[in-house]
Protein backbone atom coordinates (compact mmCIF):
# COMPACT_ATOMS: atom_id res chain seq x y z
CA UNK A 1 0.00 0.00 0.00
CA UNK A 2 1.10 3.49 -0.94
CA UNK A 3 1.15 6.57 1.49
CA UNK A 4 -1.65 7.98 -0.19
CA UNK A 5 -2.95 5.34 -0.09
CA UNK A 6 -2.87 4.23 3.60
CA UNK A 7 -3.87 7.62 4.15
CA UNK A 8 -7.20 7.61 1.87
CA UNK A 9 -7.58 4.56 3.89
CA UNK A 10 -7.53 6.17 7.26
CA UNK A 11 -10.39 8.85 5.62
CA UNK A 12 -12.31 5.71 4.65
CA UNK A 13 -12.46 4.33 8.17
CA UNK A 14 -12.86 7.62 9.91
CA UNK A 15 -16.24 8.29 7.09
CA UNK A 16 -17.46 4.85 7.72
CA UNK A 17 -17.17 5.13 11.98
CA UNK A 18 -19.24 8.58 11.01
CA UNK A 19 -21.50 6.78 9.48
CA UNK A 20 -22.12 3.94 11.77
CA UNK A 21 -23.22 6.61 14.49
CA UNK A 22 -27.16 7.55 14.39
CA UNK A 23 -28.77 10.47 15.49
CA UNK A 24 -28.43 9.69 19.19
CA UNK A 25 -24.90 9.66 19.13
CA UNK A 26 -24.52 5.41 19.71
CA UNK A 27 -22.25 3.69 17.27
CA UNK A 28 -22.81 -0.18 16.32
CA UNK A 29 -20.38 -2.91 18.38
CA UNK A 30 -18.02 -3.00 15.11
CA UNK A 31 -14.33 -3.24 16.45
CA UNK A 32 -11.91 -1.09 13.99
CA UNK A 33 -8.95 -1.10 16.48
CA UNK A 34 -7.79 -4.10 14.41
CA UNK A 35 -7.98 -2.73 11.25
CA UNK A 36 -6.59 0.63 12.01
CA UNK A 37 -3.55 -0.49 13.85
CA UNK A 38 -2.94 -2.06 10.75
CA UNK A 39 -3.06 1.34 8.86
CA UNK A 40 -1.25 2.67 11.19
CA UNK A 41 1.94 0.52 10.79
CA UNK A 42 1.82 0.53 7.19
CA UNK A 43 1.40 4.48 8.15
CA UNK A 44 4.81 4.83 10.39
CA UNK A 45 6.72 2.62 7.97
CA UNK A 46 5.71 4.69 4.84
CA UNK A 47 5.84 7.82 6.60
CA UNK A 48 9.75 6.97 7.64
CA UNK A 49 10.62 6.07 4.10
CA UNK A 50 9.05 9.30 2.93
CA UNK A 51 11.60 11.26 5.68
CA UNK A 52 14.46 9.20 4.91
CA UNK A 53 13.97 9.87 1.30
CA UNK A 54 13.51 13.89 2.42
CA UNK A 55 16.89 13.62 4.66
CA UNK A 56 18.56 11.82 1.13
CA UNK A 57 17.23 14.18 -1.08
CA UNK A 58 18.30 17.22 1.68
CA UNK A 59 22.30 16.08 1.78
CA UNK A 60 22.10 15.73 -1.93
CA UNK A 61 21.26 18.65 -2.67
CA UNK A 62 23.64 19.85 0.25
CA UNK A 63 26.60 18.32 -1.62
CA UNK A 64 25.56 19.70 -4.66
CA UNK A 65 25.67 23.31 -3.38
CA UNK A 66 29.22 22.88 -1.68
CA UNK A 67 30.28 21.29 -5.20
CA UNK A 68 29.07 24.29 -7.07
CA UNK A 69 30.61 26.96 -4.72
CA UNK A 70 33.84 24.94 -5.16
CA UNK A 71 34.12 25.01 -8.88
CA UNK A 72 32.72 28.75 -8.19
CA UNK A 73 35.75 29.27 -6.82
CA UNK A 74 38.26 27.15 -8.78
CA UNK A 75 36.75 29.10 -12.10
CA UNK A 76 37.15 32.48 -10.28
CA UNK A 77 40.74 31.56 -9.34
CA UNK A 78 40.94 30.84 -12.97
CA UNK A 79 39.87 33.62 -14.21
CA UNK A 80 42.17 35.54 -11.77
CA UNK A 81 45.22 33.44 -13.38
CA UNK A 82 44.06 34.32 -16.64
CA UNK A 83 44.12 38.23 -15.88
CA UNK A 84 47.19 38.29 -14.61
CA UNK A 85 48.73 36.27 -17.38
CA UNK A 86 47.28 38.62 -19.84
CA UNK A 87 48.68 41.59 -17.66
CA UNK A 88 51.98 40.11 -17.67
CA UNK A 89 51.55 39.19 -21.49
CA UNK A 90 51.04 42.65 -22.40
CA UNK A 91 53.54 44.18 -20.17
CA UNK A 92 56.49 41.60 -21.74
CA UNK A 93 55.11 42.68 -25.48
CA UNK A 94 54.83 46.75 -24.79
CA UNK A 95 58.75 46.65 -23.06
CA UNK A 96 59.95 44.65 -26.37
CA UNK A 97 57.87 47.29 -28.57
CA UNK A 98 56.11 44.24 -30.13
CA UNK A 99 52.90 45.41 -31.38
CA UNK A 100 51.65 41.80 -33.00
CA UNK A 101 52.84 38.30 -32.38
CA UNK A 102 51.30 35.42 -34.98
CA UNK A 103 51.79 31.82 -33.80
CA UNK A 104 50.99 28.47 -35.48
CA UNK A 105 47.73 28.53 -34.03
CA UNK A 106 46.80 31.83 -32.20
CA UNK A 107 47.43 35.94 -32.79
CA UNK A 108 48.21 37.80 -30.04
CA UNK A 109 48.03 41.66 -30.91
CA UNK A 110 48.56 45.11 -28.55
CA UNK A 111 45.81 47.11 -29.09
CA UNK A 112 44.49 50.12 -27.74
CA UNK A 113 41.79 50.78 -25.49
CA UNK A 114 38.71 52.85 -26.29
CA UNK A 115 38.26 56.10 -24.42
CA UNK A 116 36.13 56.68 -21.51
CA UNK A 117 34.42 58.98 -19.50
CA UNK A 118 34.95 59.45 -15.55
CA UNK A 119 32.67 61.70 -13.62
CA UNK A 120 34.53 64.04 -11.36
CA UNK A 121 31.72 66.12 -9.94
CA UNK A 122 28.61 64.78 -10.67
CA UNK A 123 26.91 68.53 -9.81
CA UNK A 124 28.74 70.76 -12.44
CA UNK A 125 27.50 68.05 -15.29
CA UNK A 126 25.57 70.34 -17.79
CA UNK A 127 21.80 68.74 -18.39
CA UNK A 128 21.77 67.94 -21.71
CA UNK A 129 24.51 65.27 -20.40
CA UNK A 130 21.81 63.49 -17.75
CA UNK A 131 19.62 60.89 -18.10
CA UNK A 132 16.94 59.58 -16.02
CA UNK A 133 17.56 57.08 -13.34
CA UNK A 134 19.16 57.98 -10.11
CA UNK A 135 21.77 58.00 -8.25
CA UNK A 136 23.27 61.47 -9.62
CA UNK A 137 26.26 59.47 -10.75
CA UNK A 138 23.98 56.86 -12.92
CA UNK A 139 22.35 60.28 -14.66
CA UNK A 140 25.55 60.77 -16.78
CA UNK A 141 24.66 59.59 -20.51
CA UNK A 142 28.39 58.85 -20.98
CA UNK A 143 28.05 57.82 -24.74
CA UNK A 144 26.40 61.89 -25.61
CA UNK A 145 29.61 63.25 -22.88
CA UNK A 146 32.50 61.12 -24.76
CA UNK A 147 31.34 62.79 -28.19
CA UNK A 148 31.31 65.95 -26.78
CA UNK A 149 34.85 65.43 -25.27
CA UNK A 150 36.41 63.49 -28.25
CA UNK A 151 35.03 67.05 -30.30
CA UNK A 152 37.02 68.88 -28.19
CA UNK A 153 34.46 70.75 -25.96
CA UNK A 154 34.70 71.03 -22.34
CA UNK A 155 32.08 69.53 -20.36
CA UNK A 156 32.33 70.50 -16.89
CA UNK A 157 32.18 67.59 -14.32
CA UNK A 158 33.37 65.14 -16.84
CA UNK A 159 37.14 64.57 -18.20
CA UNK A 160 37.81 62.09 -20.92
CA UNK A 161 40.66 59.04 -19.86
CA UNK A 162 42.24 57.55 -22.73
CA UNK A 163 42.06 54.24 -22.85
CA UNK A 164 45.44 52.37 -21.80
CA UNK A 165 46.46 49.31 -23.96
CA UNK A 166 44.90 45.61 -23.90
CA UNK A 167 45.71 42.08 -25.17
CA UNK A 168 43.78 40.80 -27.79
CA UNK A 169 44.18 36.98 -28.34
CA UNK A 170 42.36 35.37 -31.30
Amino acid sequence: MRLYEVTDAYRTVLSMIEAQHDGEGTADPVDWAPYLDTIRDDLTVKAESVAKMVRQLGAEADAISAEAKMLAAKAAARDNSAKRLKDYLLGCLVSAGVEKVTGALLTISVQQSPATVSVVDAYQVPIEYLRAPTPLEDRVDKRVALAALKAGEQVPGLELVEGGKHVRIR
